[in-house]
């Protein structure tokens, strides 16, 4: 039944601190910020028998995450300025630039929402590590784009792929 539910992504770079909550949560209507009198659903609601996906979930604010880990907890919704909740089965997926264990250390994260978060762990590494890839991947790229666009490009020369890699170790 998943598969076949949303997949919805959230950015939380992108996003201001002050609309975090209605982000995620939704916002209730009738007021002069909503764009119906109906209210806006949040991610959560839009990923209700699917998947959420959070990128940057380091940036998530301290008064955000206690919030999150409820409705992980939980597995229910509360509907926005209101006493009453709603079941939800979302699939939750987060990513981190930095390593949320040392913000944990630091007191900037809670340590039970890493833990609740920390269930299958998949580390990438830098594609400076894994320069012998870079051929492939430019080449799949390519051809992504050439569908995307309806071109027609050949590949590039092993002179860019050799420049990519300068690119790639100069740091």
């Amino acid at each position: 039944i998943r598969e076949s539910g949303n997949f919805v992504r959230v950015n939380c770079s992108a996003i201001p601190p002050e609309l975090m909550e209605a982000e995620f949560f939704g916002e209730k209507g009738n007021s002069h910020d909503s764009p119906s009198k109906d209210g806006q659903p949040g991610r959560f609601a839009l990923a209700n028998h699917g998947s959420l996906f959070i990128d940057e979930v380091n940036l998530l604010s301290s008064t955000i995450q206690p919030k999150l880990l409820r409705v992980l907890q939980e597995q229910a919704l509360d509907a926005p300025d209101s006493g009453s909740s709603t079941p939800i089965d979302v699939r939750l997926m987060a990513a981190s630039a930095l390593p949320l264990e040392q913000l944990v250390q630091a007191g900037q994260f809670r340590a039970d929402l890493f833990y609740r978060l920390d269930v299958i762990r998949i580390v990438a590494p830098p594609l400076r590590e894994h320069l012998e890839d870079l051929p492939e991947l430019t080449e799949e790229l390519v051809a992504r784009l050439n569908r995307q666009l309806g071109l027609s490009v050949e590949g590039v020369t092993e002179e860019v792929i050799h420049m990519f890699c300068l690119l790639y170790t100069s740091d």
